[in-house]
């Protein structure tokens, strides 16, 4: 099985208006396999990433390998 790596991201949004990260969330686990389940209800949850930012009108992020994420900007 190959292990799943984190992918650096960067997107240009120039011409948005668009001067700062709000938050960068993730919804993840260590384990691709696990899930929420009434005996574990706080097993996958939301968490603050750190490092996401806006440089001259790109965003750029390094994102869990796996995750859902969001990210708010203003």
């Amino acid at each position: 099985m190959q292990t799943a790596r984190a992918l650096p991201l960067d997107v240009v949004l120039r011409g948005f208006g668009l001067d700062r990260v709000v938050e960068h969330g993730a919804l993840a686990d260590p384990d691709p396999e696990a899930c929420t389940t009434l005996a574990e209800p706080g097993r996958v949850v939301p968490h603050e990433v750190p490092g996401a930012e806006l440089v001259d009108g790109a965003l750029k992020a390094v994102p869990g390998p796996l995750p859902w994420n969001v990210v708010r900007l203003a």
